[in-house]
């Protein structure tokens, strides 16, 4: 799994036109499907003379979506929604969703030429979309003797791990937040410090 991904910091929007036929693509940044729906629904209801609004959004890390949906909102299947996904997902971008509305001029394209419009606009609006690089972070709890507690927290700092909470009772635990690029080699560091003896679990 990638280590990193994109956001969308602005919003960015393109029109173009293909054989007398409107294409105005809009990239924007959401969190959560309810969010892309609620988005989705005042595009369409805004563009009320649209022919199609074909929309793709991606929630979270593009490898490991939390959501993820493609619409062709009418446009021959595969031609539209699909082809939006894809650009996305090959530019590692995330809590994402783009709607390409169209208005139709009255000359058909054919599939291939659906393709390449829909494709082509978000390309374009995508080069004026600043994007956020997102570290993908993972959280543990460990559970260790009071006697490695000095090279825990040492360790910690050298993997510029977060001690999120540190609780103690029979023996201490703490809550850590890494970047998961680190989180192997802080794993072993774990196991070589306290000599094995330490509890690790993922959140």
């Amino acid at each position: 799994m990638p280590h990193l991904y994109y956001t969308p910091n602005t919003s960015a929007t393109h029109c173009t036109v293909v054989k007398k036929s409107k294409f105005i693509t809009f990239v924007t940044k959401v969190v959560s499907r309810e969010e892309a729906v609620s988005q989705l629904s005042s595009i369409a209801a805004r563009e009320v003379g649209a022919n199609h609004n074909c929309s793709a959004y991606i929630i979270g890390n593009p490898s490991s979506p939390d959501g993820i949906h493609c619409s062709d909102d009418g446009e021959p299947s595969g031609t539209a929604g699909k082809p939006l996904l894809n650009i996305l997902l090959h530019e590692n971008i995330g809590n994402v969703l783009v709607v390409v509305t169209r208005y139709f001029g009255g000359i058909k394209l054919g599939s291939g030429g659906l393709v390449r419009a829909y494709s082509a606009g978000l390309k374009l609006a995508l080069k004026d979309l600043v994007l956020d690089e997102y570290v993908v972070k993972k959280r543990l709890k460990i559970s260790f003797h009071y006697q490695f507690e000095g090279g825990v927290r040492r360790l910690c700092e050298r993997h510029c791990a977060v001690i999120l909470e540190a609780m103690y009772k029979a023996e201490p635990c703490f809550y850590i937040e890494i970047v998961d690029q680190q989180l192997d080699s802080f794993v072993h560091g774990l196991q070589d410090v306290t000599g094995g003896r330490v509890q690790i679990d993922t959140e």
